[in-house]
């Protein structure tokens, strides 16, 4: 069976991480993705994520910036259904490849745009990289497990994985839409955008005029803990919102003597209870908590590491990792589909392709003859 977008085709012009990854959903669902890579150096070969951004994929290697290589995008773009693009505000305009010039000529054409912080106000021209983003948008000053006082950069990409999200809606909304007006429209969002998208839930406290973000401390929550808690092999996750889940955790964890009316206590010792509950868990295993916290029906998981995220039972039972057999490194567990169509299943369509695996090929779909391609590439534009 064919993916839910099979049919489309899809000119990937993205560097960075969320052009890339949303190409690479839509290669998932079954559009054929083209990557146009630069000739020059390209700083995401070394990047850990290429193989499983640029999966399944097509590449030709292009210079656009160069007015014959422009022309070859043109002729690519022919026959394409969505563009993406991560230059900064106003390059592609330089280059003769903005949306108002594409627009004119290919008007069915979905043009989607990724930038740092949108494609106007002071900001615009901002470097799009991903701590700045969280450090703009506040998210540095909401982590809840801090080492040491004051903001800090969790290292995890939400405002990428946010804008490589709302491309891909974006860009399957503009196809929905010109199935009715018969006109391709422009798609833009950002990585502030993506960050801001994950983060709408925390800004009630805002809202009430109140400094910083809604916090899950346990003196706001009432009798309860939302914490970490190391063991002596590993770490777990629990959540005692669930009712009557805080007593049962205390009963547990030997405590329940303490408080025999824990429901009741408006405000307990919560340093000592806290302390003391993390002794417990210090003093066992990850898997004898975990059959704790099962056996007492508290709402936890144990905290994995990437690789053991892959390989749990509810992974292997729902496939959220699969294997590719990646032609450089072999064979590559990654991150498997994770829409699941029961009429039009989505696929992996292959391991990334080498650099300018495809570039004849394509070219000859798009009306070159091998005289055209040779000139093309003595003289640099393809390589």
């Amino acid at each position: 069976m064919a993916g839910p977008l099979t049919g489309f085709k899809v000119i990937d012009l993205s560097t960075g991480r969320a052009g890339p990854l949303a190409g690479m959903l839509m290669s998932d669902n079954g559009a054929e993705v083209i990557r146009v890579a630069s000739p020059a150096p390209d700083p995401s070969l070394e990047a850990n994520g290429y193989p499983v951004w640029s999966r399944g994929k097509k590449e030709v290697v292009l210079d656009i910036r160069r007015p014959e290589g422009a022309k070859v995008l043109e002729r690519l773009l022919e026959k394409a259904d969505v563009l993406i693009e991560t230059l900064a505000p106003g390059e592609m305009d330089k280059l003769g490849l903005g949306y108002g010039a594409l627009h004119a000529k290919f008007p069915r054409l979905v043009y989607v745009s990724i930038t740092g912080y949108g494609q106007i106000g002071a900001e615009r021209n901002r470097p799009a990289y991903e701590a700045l983003v969280h450090a703009r948008t506040g998210i540095m000053d909401n982590e809840h497990y801090k080492p040491r006082p004051g903001p800090i950069y969790t290292g995890f990409p939400m405002g990428s994985y946010g804008a490589a999200m709302l491309a891909l809606l974006g860009s399957v909304t503009a196809l929905y839409v010109r199935e009715t007006t018969g006109k391709g429209q422009r798609v833009d969002t950002s990585l502030r955008d993506g960050a801001l998208a994950y983060y709408t839930m925390y800004w009630n406290k805002a809202e009430k005029g109140q400094s910083g973000f809604a916090s899950y401390s346990m003196k706001n929550r009432g009798p309860g803990i939302v914490d970490i808690f190391r063991c002596k092999d590993g770490f777990v996750h629990l959540h005692t919102g669930a009712q009557g889940a805080f007593p049962r955790l205390m009963t547990g964890v030997g405590l329940v003597k303490d408080y025999p009316e824990l429901n009741n206590i408006p405000d307990p010792d919560w340093q000592r209870m806290l302390e003391r509950t993390a002794a417990w868990f210090l003093a066992h295993t990850r898997d004898e908590a975990m059959a704790m916290l099962n056996k007492a029906d508290v709402p936890a998981l144990p905290v994995l590491e990437p690789g053991e995220a892959l390989r749990d039972p509810q992974s292997k039972a729902m496939q959220f990792s699969e294997m590719v057999n990646d032609p450089v490194l072999g064979q590559l567990e990654q991150v498997g589909i994770s829409l699941r169509f029961g009429k039009t299943p989505a696929a992996i369509q292959g391991p990334a392709p080498r650099r300018g695996e495809h570039t004849d090929n394509i070219l000859q779909d798009a009306g070159y003859g091998s005289a055209d391609i040779g000139r093309l590439r003595s003289s640099g534009v393809i390589v």
